[in-house]
């Protein structure tokens, strides 16, 4: 949402444990990639709370400028990755 970091302190910028499956996957979705993916909040996410393998990070960060298709698809694959800690959470 145009902020630098997703942050609790900045309104609609951060995901918590009881952010809702349409507020997280519009979170997700809406962040512009970075021409950077070391400045992209999604990619540092995947990077440091996932279970992807480096490999699978190698592979993201290997496609990242190439083709958006293939990072929207990335980012909904993590959507799902999120969605799923979170509702195990909550249970």
């Amino acid at each position: 949402n145009g902020y630098p970091k997703m942050s609790k302190s900045f309104p609609d910028s951060s995901i918590n444990m009881d952010t809702d499956k349409d507020k997280l996957i519009s979170l997700i979705m809406s962040e512009d990639k970075s021409l950077n993916p070391q400045e992209d909040v999604v990619f540092q996410m995947m990077s440091q709370v996932s279970d992807y393998s480096l490999e699978k990070i190698k592979i993201i960060y290997d496609s990242y400028g190439r083709n958006d298709n293939s990072w929207n698809e990335h980012k909904r694959e993590y959507y799902e990755y999120l969605f799923e800690i979170i509702s195990i959470w909550k249970n």
